[in-house]
């Protein structure tokens, strides 16, 4: 199966708070202020790498672009950056992002400590973890459809960053 980086690209600079997509969609940052009335100026920017090993087994990061296309097996990493352009700190901020069909989840998620969900809708810490024969285990990762972080204080002019890699199913 082959899919426009530009499908991954549109998606992701049209998404909205809990919106659903075909291929990974960041929401906006939702942010908490003291003053109830204020919206923090944040700004969201989600960078795509396609996940290469050279020949001496090291690991390249190239820069995806809307002119690409990724295929069955490629492994992209999702680089979110969220920055307060605002005139005041952000005390507590939401970074919610949507792993849906046509990729699963595989790892190299920053920061490691988060929340992730099975329906979109339920977030729970990672790694989550279900009773099978009355044994508690680790669901694998390809079962998340979404990934939430608390960003804690985050100055004016200060960058929060949020990653995560998927495979292209």
């Amino acid at each position: 199966m082959k899919f426009s980086h530009a499908m991954l690209i549109a998606t992701m600079a049209t998404a909205a708070l809990s919106a659903h997509a075909m291929l990974p969609t960041p929401s906006d940052a939702q942010a908490q202020q003291t003053d109830a009335h204020a919206v923090p100026n944040i700004d969201t920017k989600m960078n795509a790498f396609l996940v290469n090993t050279d020949a001496s087994g090291h690991e390249t990061l190239r820069p995806l672009t809307t002119a690409d296309t990724v295929v069955r097996g490629d492994v992209v990493e999702y680089q979110g950056l969220y920055t307060n352009h605002d005139t005041n700190r952000v005390r507590s901020m939401t970074v919610t992002v949507d792993i849906p069909e046509g990729v699963e989840l595989i790892g190299a998620i920053s920061p490691s400590i988060g929340k992730a969900s099975i329906d979109g809708d339920h977030f729970v810490n990672m790694p989550i973890r279900t009773k099978v024969n009355a044994e508690i285990q680790e669901l694998p990762l390809s079962y998340y459809k979404a990934l939430r972080w608390t960003v804690e204080d985050l100055g004016v002019g200060g960058t929060a960053s949020v990653k995560y890699r998927v495979r292209v199913k």
